[in-house]
């Protein structure tokens, strides 16, 4: 059984927090890892095509990851 499918919640943001609480990490890490989350879901859905980020690979978080820089 994989760690993500103990995961109480449906919704990936409820699913973020839970992971973060469960590994014991401080609020303002949570804060910054669901800005980045949000932040990654919508670069990607920015043109109308909407994707889950399990649906993404390696491609996609280098694209964002370098637009980000820029």
């Amino acid at each position: 059984m994989r760690w993500w499918s103990r995961l109480r919640s449906l919704r990936l943001l409820d699913q973020v927090r839970e992971v973060i609480r469960a590994k014991h990490y401080s609020v303002r890490t949570e804060q910054a890892y669901l800005y980045w989350v949000r932040s990654y879901v919508r670069w990607h859905g920015r043109h109308g095509q909407m994707q889950h980020p399990r649906d993404m690979g390696g491609a996609e978080v280098n694209r964002h990851v370098l637009a980000a820089r820029s």
